[in-house]
């Protein structure tokens, strides 16, 4: 057969693959390239031209091959080269096989991360995800890791490699990440117990609420402020305090003694402890979720993604056990 019709014929069946890019400053292309590229092309001069080498070298090189591996791979015929039976045969295998390495390397390429960037709370980082990273950096020392501290995902943060953890699953930036959920907690209006402008045991309106003076989280970054599953939302415009972080929250509230935005997991121990209670309201704000939530190419990643899976379990121990979120 001669090479180049062979050429065709499996160009239809789909195995040819490019395994030697046209870059004089590229190393040396071994015998076995050498030896596909001029199957590839049915001649001396095109394998030549594609690696960059001159014909001589080219022939030198299958005559190499030839020696070592004691067969004859090419047979002249007038002035024509072509395959013997056993070359088509090795020309198969090698090329299936140089395949393979290639889509390998290329995964390997796709898949190993230099750095990565987890994106969180203070509060989530004091309570376990700082634990998490340390561990994740003794075990994988070539793997920088960038923090940033912020309650939710934005334009202005990282967008590569990135992994979040907090409520931000009804934010844009998140819709094309994936979403481990750790917990839901229920959001409410707390006060401290020193505080007599409020009755412990009134039952308030979400708007008389909201003609108080009261701290509160961004609601500009956190559409959190929600009943009725999203339907309704409210926008305190009479807060004198807008923080980054539920936490936060509880501090002013606390030094300040007025009514704040909190969640049931930050502000459990100070209400265990009597310093906090939570109103009485008519409606029930909506839960808000707290995710581990991360770009989609880090699940190709094991090492990442155990990491990611330990951020996640460790924080649903944290909430499910009763941790400490002080």
């Amino acid at each position: 057969m001669h090479c180049c019709k062979m050429n065709l014929h499996l160009r239809k069946m789909g195995r040819i693959n490019t395994l030697v890019v046209n870059d004089k400053s590229s190393s040396s292309p071994s015998e076995r390239e050498i030896f596909l590229s001029f199957c590839r092309h049915g001649s001396l001069s095109g394998a030549a031209e594609e690696l960059s080498v001159y014909a001589s070298t080219v022939s030198r090189s299958i005559g190499n091959l030839e020696k070592k591996l004691n067969v004859s791979l090419v047979k002249k015929i007038g002035n024509k080269l072509f395959l013997t039976e056993i070359g088509e045969k090795y020309y198969e295998n090698i090329n299936k096989s140089f395949s393979d390495i290639i889509s390998y390397e290329k995964k390997i390429g796709e898949y190993a991360f230099d750095e990565i960037t987890v994106i969180t709370s203070d509060f989530f980082l004091d309570a376990w995800v700082s634990n998490c990273i340390s561990e994740f950096m003794k075990e994988n020392k070539a793997v920088r890791v960038k923090v940033f501290s912020d309650d939710t995902l934005t334009r202005n943060n990282p967008t590569d490699n990135v992994i979040f953890v907090g409520f931000a699953r009804n934010n844009k930036s998140a819709e094309n990440m994936i979403l481990k959920n750790i917990t839901k907690t229920s959001v409410g209006f707390y006060t401290t117990t020193k505080n007599k402008s409020i009755s412990r045991e009134k039952t308030y309106s979400i708007s008389e609420i909201m003609d108080m003076k009261t701290i509160e989280l961004d609601t500009k970054k956190h559409k959190y402020l929600t009943t009725h599953s999203g339907k309704k939302s409210y926008d305190f415009h009479n807060s004198f305090i807008v923080v980054d972080s539920l936490a936060m929250c509880l501090e002013q509230g606390v030094r300040f003694n007025c009514v704040f935005v909190s969640c049931e997991s930050v502000s459990k121990n100070a209400v265990e402890e009597g310093v906090i209670y939570k109103l009485k309201t008519s409606e029930e704000l909506d839960p808000i979720y707290i995710d581990v939530i991360y770009t989609e190419n880090l699940k190709k990643n094991p090492k990442i993604q155990e990491f990611i899976n330990k951020i996640h379990t460790v924080g649903m121990q944290f909430y499910n056990g009763g941790g400490n979120f002080q």
